[in-house]
């Protein structure tokens, strides 16, 4: 060995591999010069051959002085500083120098034929010196339809990204195939399950979601090893359903065209008996696909009947709720076609109530389907097990596609707070007053109290159905309707004569303070002074005090009930029997007295 030459070169057009379908490579060859060019390069570099000799043991390699194995018989590079290292006997360096010079200069376009990692040929690019990585993919994927983002263009055994050149235009008169070690990590992984060391099982599931189609087997074969096995603990199993349970929803997540890569694994998975606690997970992820999903409806319906619940969902939901919301998602159509098995599972009727009442979208289709959802529910309101649910989930649909069952929704004597606190979001008073006819003092007295919240967006009928109420036999429901219109602030003179009866009969439940002040003032704003005056002439000491009040604000159109207030006031009962509470109606009456008189004189 007479001399040793070393030269740097770029990794770039030396160890490069473009992954395409399963693995791939890039073949480089210097064929963007003619014949005559062509012809030189090959005697320059014949020369350079015929002066090697037999390669020596090195153990470090010159340009970084690390131990370093050589790969070949005649040189390569170092893996550590990139120094392409050539044995060369006999010749100048110059003449290396000049062959290499000679291909740069020339050899400015390199057609590359792309392989898969059997070896088979795919399609072929060109590239330049200044061809970036995304170049180079945009060239793939218009020439085999391989998208972009499943395409990995490595160095080595790292990834290229940004915007490298494939090329670093030294040299181009290399091919070299590399494995895929990404492919090859999930392959190990997929034989060492056994591990303890779960975590790195489930960094090998996550490598593979981000893989195309030709992971399906791997995954798969890691799935069925995770659910089963000798030695394995019920701990390491769940903790290894639980990966690859976060990785289909990863897949889910990953966008549309890593999704239809993955479609046939998925769909393995499902019909994968040893991995049914993962089926809830695939399920979601093809209800994504809406109507171009109803193809796998099949495969989703059979993990109906599976009730067991998914600990590692998000939403802990079971299988079979799952394959329903996907189901639906197909479309109304496909769900329609396994009503009776959705249908079959008492348990999961609620959950999917739930379902449905959020299955509503915007938009004439997710209106449509709306609809369909509650000709379902409608069905569910006549089962005592479901009927809550079925409520809860048809308010949530909105007022169009549940109008037709509020009267079915209505019939039961259970849960009147839950259901007329859903039917209140639709801020419509005209759907609550429905309830105040209800066989049960509860629904009477829950309606009223809903009807109160809106206040003024009660009309008039409604709040003369809420004035039938204060003659109920139900005492809670005579208050409840009272404050009910209190707060619509209804002054329909034709509700006064209820009022009026309403107040003089509440001995029988006695009104706060605050109630009997209301009430007055809505007489005053009624200019109710005839009810007022029998308030008077037959009420309580606080009622007779705050009907001199209202009264007196009325001013001259109380002239007629001034004799009235006389009569309070010059009451001849002993201080004894009068007790304070008269000496109070007579001083209001007497307050009430001037201000009538003075309105007169002004």
């Amino acid at each position: 060995l007479k001399q040793v030459r070393f030269k740097r070169l770029p990794l770039g057009p030396i160890c490069a591999a473009l992954r395409v379908g399963q693995s791939g490579s890039l073949h480089f060859a210097a064929c963007g010069m003619d014949d005559q060019l062509r012809q030189q390069q090959a005697e320059r570099f014949a020369a350079v051959r015929q002066c090697r000799t037999q390669l020596a043991d090195l153990s470090r390699c010159p340009s970084c002085q690390r131990t370093w194995e050589l790969p070949e018989p005649h040189g390569g590079v170092c893996t550590v500083c990139g120094v392409m290292v050539e044995y060369v006997a006999g010749v100048d360096n110059a003449v290396v120098d000049e062959a290499f010079d000679f291909c740069t200069q020339h050899a400015t376009q390199y057609p590359i034929e792309v392989r898969n990692f059997s070896g088979d040929h795919i399609c072929d690019i060109t590239v330049q010196p200044s061809t970036t990585l995304a170049d180079a993919k945009a060239q793939i994927a218009t020439r085999c339809g391989v998208a972009v983002p499943l395409q990995r263009l490595l160095r080595g055994d790292q990834e290229l990204q940004g915007d490298e050149t494939v090329l670093g235009c030294d040299v181009g008169a290399i091919t070299l195939v590399k494995s895929d070690a990404r492919r090859q990590l999930a392959a190990d992984a997929a034989k060492g399950l056994q591990s303890k060391r779960i975590e790195r099982v489930q960094k090998a599931f996550e490598t593979l979601a981000s893989l195309d189609d030709g992971a399906a087997e791997v995954l798969e074969s890691m799935v069925e090893t995770a659910a089963g096995g000798d030695g394995v603990t019920e701990t390491q199993k769940r903790e290894r359903r639980k990966a690859v349970d976060h990785v289909v929803e990863s897949i889910g997540r990953a966008g549309e065209a890593v999704l239809d890569c993955h479609l046939p694994m998925l769909v393995g998975l499902l019909r994968g008996e040893s991995s049914q606690l993962v089926h809830a997970a695939v399920c979601d992820v093809l209800g994504t696909l809406g109507s171009a999903g109803a193809v796998y409806a099949p495969d989703v319906a059979a993990c109906l009947g599976h009730t067991e619940k998914n600990i590692f969902s998000v939403r802990f939901q079971s299988d079979h709720v799952a394959a329903c919301e996907a189901l639906w998602r197909f479309g109304p159509e496909v769900a329609n076609a396994y009503k009776g098995q959705m249908l079959s599972e008492e348990s999961e009727v609620a959950d999917l109530c739930g379902f449905l009442g959020r299955f509503a979208q915007r938009g004439s289709e997710g209106e449509q389907h709306a609809k369909q959802a509650a000709a379902w529910l409608g069905g569910l309101l006549g089962d005592p097990r479901s009927h809550s649910a079925a409520c809860r989930a048809l308010a949530d649909l909105g007022p169009v596609a549940a109008q037709p069952y509020i009267d079915q929704m209505l019939e039961t004597d259970q849960n009147s707070e839950v259901i007329l606190r859903d039917l209140s979001n639709w801020k419509d008073a005209d759907v609550l007053a429905r309830a105040l006819f209800h066989r049960e003092a509860a629904f009477r007295r829950d309606a009223c109290a809903r009807l109160a919240a809106l206040g003024p967006l009660v009309s008039n009928p409604v709040a003369a159905s809420i004035a039938g109420l204060l003659q109920d036999p139900d005492a809670a429901v005579q208050i409840a309707a009272f404050e009910a219109l209190l707060e619509c602030r209804r002054l329909d003179p034709g509700l006064a004569g209820r009022v009026g009866a309403f107040l003089r009969s509440a001995r029988l439940q006695p009104l706060q303070p605050h109630q009997r002040d209301a009430a007055c003032r809505l007489l005053v704003g009624m200019r109710a002074s005839a009810e007022l005056e029998t308030c008077l002439a037959h009420g309580g000491s606080g009622l007779k005090r705050q009907a001199c009040v209202g009264l007196g604000q009325l001013g001259a159109d109380a002239a007629p009930c001034k004799p009235a207030l006389e009569r309070a006031c010059a009451s001849d009962e002993s201080l004894y029997v009068r007790g304070l509470g008269v000496v109070r109606v007579a001083a209001a009456a007497t307050e009430a007295l001037r201000a009538i008189s003075a309105a007169q004189r002004g």
